[in-house]
């Protein structure tokens, strides 16, 4: 059984989750990355995509802003590291 990484925190707005993640350089500093992707139902199932239509991009810009300052205060939190 493999450990599979989980995101640090998650944003959302509307149907948009941002999952942020760590990581480490080679020389051990930590940086910060973002994932997004976009929930929708199928029938009964829900699915998610990486492909975004005209009505979810404000979602993704929001999402995206909410990141980065997640991103920032994590940065801030721990007194160093880069995005």
């Amino acid at each position: 059984m493999t450990d599979k990484k989980k995101p640090i925190q998650r944003v959302q707005s509307g149907p948009v989750t941002g999952a942020i993640w760590e990581n480490q350089t080679k020389e051990g500093e930590a940086f910060f990355s973002a994932t997004f992707e976009r929930s929708y139902k199928d029938g009964e199932e829900f699915k998610n995509s990486s492909s975004y239509g005209p009505n979810d991009l404000a979602h993704l810009t929001a999402c995206s802003v909410k990141a980065t300052l997640a991103i920032d205060a994590l940065i801030a939190e721990r007194g160093k590291g880069s995005r």
